[in-house]
């Protein structure tokens, strides 16, 4: 049988002994340190925590033999039934495919090419009203682990096994109660993207697009039902100005762990378990960072750096940034392109900066290939960078002197890119 301890605190009126009051302040101290050890949050750093300094730094050449062992190229066959956007299909690499997605501003639609040819396999789903067809596309919808891609069917993910083109899973979104339309549940329609975490549980981030939702991330089963929820502490004022509620939270795997980055306006990397959710990775920025709270006022953010993609690798962090939030409507003439890698041995980071979108990133040695910027970084290592067909051929006009793949002569304008695949050292 448990012993229950009942303590009365005497009143200033009752008289105590001395002896009674350091008991009492004793007994005190210990009950409060109980109460915060039980209710306290996670607010620790990663054992692993990193520091990256961007206020400091020194921009330089990126080189791409420097963090690349190999790095090799794929055309992209093109055909009437797998056309795929400049600037907005996003690509995904295996070990055996090419997963091409046009997203839902890119006139929709995900297709399968193979790894080495380029060669067009399959589109991967179908559009449409009838059973297990998709209605729309979302961002990041790759399950790299299971190679699962995820459309959208109302309040439904399916997910679609790339090799057999089948519907292997089906996701509810995320909802208190699947038959209740509150505002509250309207907050978890605001996820973008899901993550799935293992074989029970999803993740998604809420896309902030008011301001003050009171959730960061969600963490639900297949069947819709909230597991966890980790609380926003950021709040921005809201100008009623347009923005984008299509907005993807970024996730990625790392030695057994799984890390979270908050779009654009956040400078922390954040490891996240079922549980908790600390700081991994920190970009010090000094005064160029941006003001969260007045993320929509322009005015109040120019010359900030707005980190947009980090990944990491057994020996890097690969990351880039822009001097200015593109989506702010300055246009792409007015921004800075950052691109760079910290090297956790040597504890130096390397960034370079252009003032062209199409120009930035890594330099290739031999000059095959105009600079290419980093998309992804895949399970196994390989970084995936875009060159669409036109940047490729006004590259090679203007590159006379280097002799280049055959099949790069063979490119049209408007055919689709050309992939490169860069194996990280």
């Amino acid at each position: 049988m448990k012993k229950v301890f009942r303590i009365r605190l005497k009143t200033v009126t009752d008289k105590m002994s001395e002896q009674e009051m350091i008991v009492v302040r004793y007994l005190s101290q210990i009950l409060s340190l109980l109460f915060l050890f039980s209710c306290r949050q996670d607010t620790s750093v990663d054992a692993n925590y990193i520091s990256i300094d961007l206020d400091s730094v020194k921009y330089q050449p990126v080189h791409a033999d420097t963090v690349f062992a190999q790095v090799e190229y794929v055309c992209l066959e093109t055909k009437p039934e797998c056309l795929l956007i400049d600037g907005m299909s996003s690509f995904y690499v295996t070990d055996k495919y090419i997963v091409a997605n046009n997203r839902m501003f890119g006139g929709e639609g995900a297709y399968l090419f193979d790894r080495r040819s380029g060669k067009f396999l399959h589109e991967i789903g179908k559009r449409g009203q009838g059973p297990d067809e998709y209605f729309t596309i979302y961002s990041e919808p790759f399950n790299e682990r299971d190679d699962i891609f995820y459309f959208y069917r109302g309040l439904q993910r399916l997910g679609i096994d790339i090799h057999t083109n089948m519907v292997v899973e089906k996701v509810i979104k995320a909802l208190k109660k699947t038959d209740d339309i509150t505002d509250d549940n309207l907050i978890f329609t605001k996820i973008d993207n899901i993550y799935k975490v293992d074989s029970l549980y999803y993740i998604g981030y809420v896309n902030n697009d008011t301001g003050d939702l009171p959730y960061l991330l969600v963490i639900f089963d297949k069947d819709g039902k909230i597991i966890k929820t980790f609380p926003n502490h950021q709040k921005y004022t809201d100008y009623q100005t347009d923005r984008s509620i299509f907005v993807p939270g970024q996730f990625y795997e790392y030695d057994g762990s799984l890390y979270f980055k908050e779009p654009n306006y956040n400078d922390t990397v954040f490891r996240v378990s079922l549980d908790t959710i600390i700081p991994h990775i920190v970009f010090e920025l000094g005064n160029r960072k941006p003001n969260y709270a007045e993320r929509e006022n322009k005015e109040k953010n120019l010359n900030c750096y707005w980190i947009k993609y980090v990944r990491e690798t057994e020996h890097y962090i690969f990351f880039d940034y822009n001097d200015l939030d593109y989506n702010s409507g300055y246009g792409d003439d007015n921004v800075k392109y950052y691109d760079g890698y910290y090297d956790k041995r040597t504890k130096k980071t390397i960034v370079t900066v252009s003032e062209s979108k199409s120009k930035r990133g890594f330099v290739h040695k031999n000059r095959l290939f105009p600079p290419f910027h980093i998309t992804r970084i895949n399970k196994h290592e390989e970084a995936v960078c875009i060159i669409p067909a036109s940047d490729m051929k006004s590259y090679m006009e203007e590159n006379k002197d280097v002799t280049f793949p055959t099949e790069f002569y063979d490119l049209k304008f408007d055919d689709n890119p050309v992939l490169i695949i860069a194996k990280v050292k």
